[in-house]
């Protein structure tokens, strides 16, 4: 992970600009946060041992009273399918939100902070094409029935084979974008970034040998760029209300509003 300090607001739209459209983004409120989904957080050193015992009891859970408070028909069909209806309603997982814009992750970064924050806030940039190659290189090494080209995996076999993944837990990144998807995904261009083995992290896999030569950056901002940054969402319509779409958008909105002007 590359660190790149951004001195100005001209610098971090350009270097963001550069970027080929083969990135995600995330956006941290706070430089000393780790790229760790909300099971990791919560199990923190314990994860090795208890993230799939605690990750089976809240897919089973899950799946047993789901017909009783959802009333849209939807119904996953895959696990990945319902880890991110999971992770949609608050349920700890080890999927991890990623956006493929990087002003959408600029909004999560700075919806948290004011302008007397001290410090930086982060965003992460992800080579989503490098990582998605190299974790099928590794996946076809280890499996030789599987004979995908990078285009089939990608638009047609993604979420089947990380049933695959997860059952023989290859250590290995996969990125999805959910099909059972909903407005607030599909607002924030959301996808996400989960580990194919639950008894480890994100961060480790990704400091893998496998992802050695992966072109991933860190961008760090200063907090005193808050006006700055405030004017660049405004001008470019992104707010809480375009990026949630109901009551709850329109509150932050508000409120960002009157710390603006404060």
């Amino acid at each position: 992970m590359r660190d790149i300090e951004i001195t100005s607001i001209e610098h971090l739209v350009k270097s963001l600009n550069e970027l080929p459209n083969n990135y995600i983004y995330r956006g941290h409120s706070d430089i000393s946060w780790k790229l760790q989904s909300t099971l990791e957080r919560i199990l923190e050193n314990n994860y090795e041992t208890e993230g799939k015992k605690f990750e089976d009891y809240a897919i089973d859970n899950f799946k047993s009273r789901f017909h009783l408070y959802e009333k849209s028909n939807i119904q996953p069909c895959t696990k990945l399918e319902w880890l991110s209806i999971m992770q949609h309603y608050g349920v700890p997982t080890r999927m991890l939100d990623f956006t493929q814009s990087p002003y959408v992750a600029i909004y999560f970064a700075f919806e948290n902070i004011t302008k007397t924050n001290k410090g930086s806030f982060v965003i992460y940039a992800i080579d989503y094409r490098s990582i998605m190659k190299k974790s099928l290189k590794h996946l076809q090494e280890q499996d030789k029935t599987i004979q995908l080209t990078y285009d089939e995996m990608l638009y047609y076999e993604r979420n089947e084979l990380f049933n695959k993944i997860d059952e023989k837990a290859y250590e290995i990144l996969w990125i999805v974008e959910p099909r059972v998807s909903n407005l607030r995904i599909e607002k924030q261009s959301g996808c996400f970034l989960i580990s194919g083995n639950v008894k480890k992290t994100i961060e480790q896999i990704l400091k893998s040998e496998i992802y050695r030569d992966v072109d991933n950056y860190r961008f760090i901002v200063p907090n005193s760029f808050w006006d700055n940054i405030y004017t660049l969402l405004r001008r470019m319509n992104i707010d809480s209300k375009t990026i949630y779409g109901d009551l709850e958008g329109l509150s932050k909105s508000i409120k960002l509003f009157m710390r603006a002007y404060s």
